[in-house]
């Protein structure tokens, strides 16, 4: 992990004129909104073409982003108001942090031919129970709730074995899976067409217990799971209640 990094809340401005541009910026439409998102995101951290990212964003509210990074961001165009802190957490092994996390689970599966590709983590378990129950739909929307959380908790518990952590599974929360359509330019938060970017989402809440701290930090700074350009891999950190 690079010391420090840098945890900003950015915050779209309020002041008379931007309102008119409000719904332009921050739009209520959860794929328009991503899509903004990330572009302001971006434009936060001004570099050539080809960099790299290297930052993770989440959005807090509608015209709010907590954003984790390497670099210091610059609000060039004074869309902003920001507010910048060092992220270099003092932790030991066997701290208890409480955590809230919007990831993009998926494993990587090989397809007929042989490729091997990446498929979301709970569509891809519901499809696996689909074909040991002899190709029947899931019986009713209570087994795909639990084949949702169950697909989605083994997920993460597996992130917290590579990534330096212990997850507490039986206080985890898992809520707000959801498909994310980003249409393209031109296009509505249905739009299907071709370019469109299409993902699943899903809301963890828990608690876990840190075993390794510097790898532990390294991961939370790469983040956890695909589509962190468009808002996704971000784990937002406390100290749990008590400790």
């Amino acid at each position: 992990m690079k010391t420090p990094w840098y945890l900003s809340r950015a915050r779209l401005r309020k002041e008379a004129g931007f309102e008119a541009i409000s719904a332009l910026l921050a739009p209520r439409e959860t794929g328009a909104a991503t899509r903004s998102g990330h572009h302001l995101v971006w434009s936060l951290f001004p570099a050539d073409a080809d960099a790299k990212r290297d930052f993770l964003w989440h959005q807090q509210a509608r015209d709010t982003y907590l954003v984790l990074s390497a670099r210091e961001p610059q609000d060039n165009h004074a869309l902003f108001e920001v507010e910048t802190k060092p992220f270099s957490p003092a932790l030991a092994a066997g701290n208890r942090l409480a955590f809230m996390l919007r990831a993009n689970p998926t494993v990587t599966i090989k397809d007929k031919s042989g490729a091997r590709r990446h498929a979301d983590v709970v569509m891809h378990a519901i499809t696996r129970q689909r074909r040991e129950d002899g190709g029947r739909a899931t019986r009713d929307m209570r087994d795909q709730a639990l084949q949702t959380s169950g697909a989605a908790g083994q997920w993460l518990a597996r992130q917290g074995k590579k990534s330096g952590f212990v997850l507490d599974t039986e206080n985890l929360v898992i809520d707000g899976y959801r498909r994310v359509v980003i249409p393209r330019t031109g296009q509505s938060d249905a739009g299907n067409g071709r370019g469109a970017v299409t993902f699943h989402s899903i809301d963890y809440q828990g608690q876990c217990t840190v075993q390794d701290p510097a790898l532990f930090l390294e991961r939370v700074c790469h983040g956890f799971g695909r589509a962190k350009s468009f808002g996704c891999g971000l784990m937002l950190l406390r100290r749990a209640r008590g400790l």
